[in-house]
Parts: C-alpha cells; sequence; structure tokens
C-alpha cells in the first residue's frame, strides 16, 4: 500500500512507554501506531502480516524481534525475551520504545527505583555516540499517583546520584515546557526527600497531565529539565498543538511579569543548550 512522505516522517518519532509485568517478556503488547512502523503489508487486525524489528543495543548489537499481531494486538515476540533477558531487565521496570525509521527500535529502561538504567557501553560505541554528540542523561519517572498532583517526591536515588552538593539546598526547579515555556517550581526538602511543589499542580493541569499519566524527566543539569508524559495508553502525549497562549514577541515581557522582576535585579544567564537558558535572578 503506498504511503505518503508525511506518513513516514509520522511514524518515525511513533513512542510508547510499557510497564514490564510477566506475560509481556514474552509476548509485550504494543500501539497499532507503533507496530504500523513495521507492518510487510501495512494491514491491522489479527492474521495481517507483521515484520521485524531491529532493535539496537546499548551494547552496539542489533537484536531482531518479531513484530507480530493476534486477537488482542500488536505484540513484540520472538526474540524479545531474549533481548531482555541480556540486558538484565526485570519485572516491575519501565521499558520506553521509540522508532527511529529504517526498521530500528532504540529503547530505554527505568529500574524500580525509577532511575534510567545505565548500560555500560564498550569504548567503541561510546567513542561514536561522542562523536555524533549523543549523551544519556540523567533520567527518572513517576506514575501520577493522586498525592501526586500537589506535590511530588523525586526519587531518593535520582537526587543521590546526580543532585550535586551545591543544589541540595535550591529553593527552586525550572522546567522546560515543550510549548516553549519556563516553569519555576518550588522544592521542598525535608527528611522524607526532596518534591516538586509550589507551581506543581498548575503546571500539570496547563499540560493536561492527569492521574494515571506517566512523567518522565531529564536532568540538564543546574536543577533545570526538560518532560515528556505518556498517557494511560502508554503513548506520548502530544503537546504541539496545544494552545499555549504565548506570544513569543512579548517572551521577555512575560518573564518579567511572572518572575516579578524589577528594575535593579541582577539575572545571570547560563546557556545549557541554543535554546534552553538558566537564569539565575539576584534580587535588588
Amino acid at each position: 500500500m503506498p504511503s505518503s512522505r508525511s506518513n513516514a516522517g509520522a511514524r518515525a518519532v511513533a513512542k510508547q512507554l510499557k510497564v514490564l509485568v510477566p506475560p509481556s517478556f514474552h509476548k509485550m503488547r504494543i500501539s497499532d501506531e507503533l507496530a504500523g512502523c513495521f507492518d510487510a503489508g501495512g494491514g491491522v487486525g489479527e492474521g495481517a502480516p507483521g515484520g521485524t524489528a531491529l532493535v539496537v543495543s546499548p551494547f552496539g548489537k542489533v537484536w531482531r524481534v518479531e513484530v507480530g499481531r493476534d486477537g488482542d494486538g500488536a505484540f513484540l515476540g520472538r526474540g524479545w525475551a531474549g533481548f531482555l533477558a541480556a540486558h538484565g531487565v526485570g519485572v516491575g521496570w519501565f521499558v520506553v520504545l521509540r522508532h527511529e525509521g529504517g526498521g530500528a527500535l532504540t529503547f530505554k529502561a527505568f529500574d524500580t527505583s525509577f532511575c534510567i538504567k545505565e548500560f555500560a557501553a564498550p569504548a567503541a560505541v561510546m567513542a561514536s555516540r561522542s562523536r555524533k554528540g549523543v549523551s544519556c542523561k540523567p533520567q527518572f519517572i513517576r506514575i501520577i499517583y493522586p498525592n501526586f498532583t500537589e506535590k511530588m517526591i523525586i526519587p531518593a536515588r535520582f537526587v543521590k546520584r546526580y543532585v550535586t552538593e551545591e543544589y541540595l539546598n535550591s529553593r527552586t526547579a525550572v522546567i522546560f515546557s515543550p510549548l516553549g515555556k519556563f516553569w519555576q517550581i518550588e522544592l521542598e526538602n525535608d527528611q522524607s526527600g526532596m518534591f516538586f511543589a509550589g507551581g506543581w499542580s498548575q503546571f500539570l493541569e496547563f499540560h493536561g497531565i492527569s492521574k494515571g499519566d506517566v512523567l518522565l524527566l531529564r536532568y540538564e543539569g543546574n536543577m533545570v529539565f526538560k518532560f515528556k508524559a505518556f498517557g494511560l495508553s502508554g503513548c506520548q502525549k502530544d503537546f504541539k498543538n496545544k494552545d499555549a497562549g504565548i506570544n513569543q514577541r512579548d517572551g521577555w515581557k512575560s518573564f518579567c511579569h511572572e518572575n516579578r522582576l524589577k528594575t535593579g535585579d541582577l539575572c545571570t544567564f547560563n546557556i545549557i543548550e541554543t535554546t534552553l537558558w538558566h537564569v539565575e535572578i539576584i534580587r535588588h
């Protein structure tokens, strides 16, 4: 069946998050959208021709995994159990799958601490990633339980491993939205751990993130985070079409207003990426 160039591009970024339960080690259910990236004949439904996903290992090896269909939908089958076993992935872990085009499927794994699993890749693989500017930044995930809608604890292991001493007493974190907006979230620190607190519920509401959704937060350093969200189906939420009410021409004016800047305040800009800046404000 012919496909348009635009459809091919859309498929290339298909993503899905799954939690691993015992049955999913041999047959893991995936969305029709993700499975469609590998369908040999473009069909959907039981008996439709499947395909093969080339699952790229952090160790540099490519695993051939069956993409099949049955009466319950699409799944990853033959070869999947061996892939998980080779990477030490266990029950209760989360995996994020991403179709990269050309039949290639990459994955991230988050263990029961909710932190990303850092696999020790061979030196040759690490050198190749370095040349391409690819790096694995610290990441963690959180399911939005009812008690996480007002404030949410950051995994203790993540804080211990990645939040340097100079930031342990920080009062605010910054979350960069896909909509181009920066959210300043107040931090709470007590014997229980470090929490996203003041402004957190407004952040969730603005982005339509509700109970049962899963957040993936990537740490950029300096208490700055980027995020992705996955719905109950495990598919990534699309924020690009949301009306953010942001006027780019008035961006600086809005920034000053939201951060209550006054004449004489001192702003120090730390450039993390071309379009991602961390701002430290010293009040006059």
